[in-house]
């Protein structure tokens, strides 16, 4: 019986001390970049309990629905002209580095940061002005084994941990 109400006192206090509330921004919505420029966009995030625990932080930068640059544990830029730097990453900056930017990277682009169980975006826009200079277009690697990871339910790996987490704790409170 103490075994019970321990594992129900977990179940009902953990969720209120193990997840923070996070706070999305960016400082500007329209950003304006020169071809073949680097162009800086900016997503910070700030979550009410510090230091950030990357155990459960993903942060993923998309532009017309592929993958540009992901953090799940590591960093992993998709484009070989695109920068996500892990060091800021600790001080809730997830802003993106495009080098080299062209015609073909204008429009809208995504930062989705999932703090467990938060999850926020910003929708920066970006312009690209100027014509005529040749600048080299991101290449795109396409590893099929981490676009998207997600299981076939449309969870993330982060969604997945809490839910095995609060399954097994109502397993063991069913027994």
């Amino acid at each position: 019986m103490a075994l019970q109400s321990f594992l129900l006192f977990l179940l009902l206090y953990a969720p209120f001390t193990c997840y923070a509330v996070m706070v999305i921004r960016t400082s500007t919505h329209n950003v304006v970049a020169s071809q073949c420029s680097d162009v800086l966009l900016d997503c910070q995030f700030v979550p009410d309990v510090m230091p950030i625990n990357f155990g459960i932080l993903f942060v993923t930068w998309k532009f017309q629905g592929q993958n540009v640059a992901v953090f799940d544990e590591k960093v992993e830029n998709k484009w070989s002209t695109a920068q996500l730097f892990p060091e800021e990453l600790q001080k809730g900056n997830a802003s993106l580095l495009l080098r080299r930017v062209e015609k073909s990277m204008e429009g809208q682009y995504v930062c989705e940061v999932l703090y467990a169980p938060d999850k926020e975006f910003v929708k920066p826009t970006l312009k690209v002005t100027g014509q005529g200079k040749d600048c080299s277009h991101p290449s795109l690697s396409m590893d099929s084994r981490r676009q998207g990871e997600h299981n076939g339910i449309g969870r993330s790996k982060g969604e997945r941990t809490v839910l095995a987490f609060v399954g097994m704790l109502l397993a063991l409170l069913l027994q």
